[in-house]
């Protein structure tokens, strides 16, 4: 039983463990490593509860649905209706970041490739998770998270030479620079119906240890890595590329770099790829092909057009598009609660906490959402 745990958290981590990842280290190195991990820390926390409130609210609610779908059904159609919107722009979004990332990292490995070759390998690749399904994702993974956390311990082994190197408190002028990265980087909703229809498929009950796990093993991986990063640039800003200005003077940074961001890169659009599907089909009722064709495509040409703003599309999907996800989540939790006896199932975990840390938690994610909004606007 345990076994089903362990590989359905794998569909969680591989998830969040994501394009996100790659912005920490210079965020970091700006806002000092203290103010990052507090962060991080806090956020990890934070991240676990939204994980578990939403698959109680999948587990609470009859028929398959998508975010949008159960917005509708406990929120109503007009706000339904604007969730909508954002999953599928968020989504595209998500997978173009990954695209791009992706064939950056497959450059790396193989750099002898004719030119946008990678970029078509890269896109053919990830198609495989989106066509296969979920069992396919599951089993690939495990030997991807596990070979990724290999190679970032290999790092921080590489950089414990630098260790004076590190500022740990600096003055900023921005204190909220990390919200929007940090959040985009531990949040992974997209893939919790999939762990949960993992367990069901293995007649497994759903419960909180396989979200917990996930969650702890993402902010270790994200502190480590960034450690290790900043370790190996060895004083100086770190790029948002990460490995590529290492490789002059570091070359198997080059060749570890591209290894891991390629496996981080593929496990994360096998899944944001599975989910964008089911969104389609599930929420716009588009035909299963045409969800298949445009989850396909939409990376492919997307990556073309944005190939140049790569960090401002992750300031927008992390901090307003997640930002506001993460309340319309916060909300669908409460509201079936409320009508689960009239209409709902009976879900396998109940979380419990007072209306107080609820409230809390609405305030802390609707402050950061206006904030970013203004901010990018």
């Amino acid at each position: 039983m345990y076994k089903n745990y362990l590989v359905a958290s794998t569909l969680l981590l591989g998830t969040i463990i994501g394009a996100g990842i790659f912005t920490l280290p210079q965020v970091f190195f700006k806002t000092g490593l203290l103010i990052g991990l507090l962060y991080l820390s806090v956020f990890g926390i934070l991240t676990a509860y939204i994980h578990l409130m939403y698959a109680e609210v999948i587990l609470r609610t009859k028929g398959e649905h998508e975010l949008a779908g159960y917005t509708e059904h406990y929120l109503g159609a007009s706000i339904g209706r604007v969730v909508k919107v954002t999953q599928v722009l968020g989504n595209a979004g998500t997978l173009i970041a990954y695209q791009i990332f992706g064939s950056e990292f497959l450059r790396l490995i193989i750099p002898v490739l004719p030119q946008y070759s990678e970029s078509v390998l890269f896109w053919a690749l990830g198609g495989v998770g989106v066509v296969f399904g979920v069992s396919v994702i599951a089993k690939g993974e495990i030997f991807t998270n596990g070979f990724m956390f290999l190679i970032v311990i290999a790092m921080l082994v590489m950089g414990l030479p630098y260790l004076g190197t590190l500022t740990w408190q600096k003055e900023i002028a921005e204190p909220f620079l990390p919200y929007g990265v940090v959040l985009y980087a531990l949040i992974g909703q997209q893939a919790v119906r999939e762990v949960i229809s993992y367990l069901r498929k293995k007649k497994t009950p759903v419960r909180p240890i396989a979200f917990i796990f996930a969650s702890f093993f993402s902010v270790l991986f994200c502190a480590i890595f960034v450690l290790a990063t900043i370790l190996l640039y060895r004083g100086a800003e770190p790029s948002l590329s990460v490995f590529g200005p290492l490789v002059s003077y570091l070359p198997i940074i080059g060749l570890l770099g591209g290894l891991l961001g390629f496996a981080n890169m593929l496990d994360s659009a096998w899944t944001m790829g599975t989910y964008f599907k089911g969104v389609l089909i599930n929420d716009l009722k588009l035909h299963k092909l045409i969800a298949i064709f445009l989850v396909l495509i939409v990376p492919l040409f997307g990556s073309i057009f944005l190939q140049g703003k790569l960090l401002w599309l992750l300031e927008i999907l992390g901090g307003v598009f997640i930002g506001f996800e993460v309340l319309i989540i916060l909300f669908l939790w409460k509201r079936a609660r409320e009508v689960s006896g009239e209409e709902g199932g009976i879900p396998d975990f109940s979380l419990s906490f007072s209306p107080l840390f609820f409230w809390i938690i609405v305030i802390f994610f609707a402050t950061g959402f206006i904030y970013k909004l203004i901010h990018i606007i």
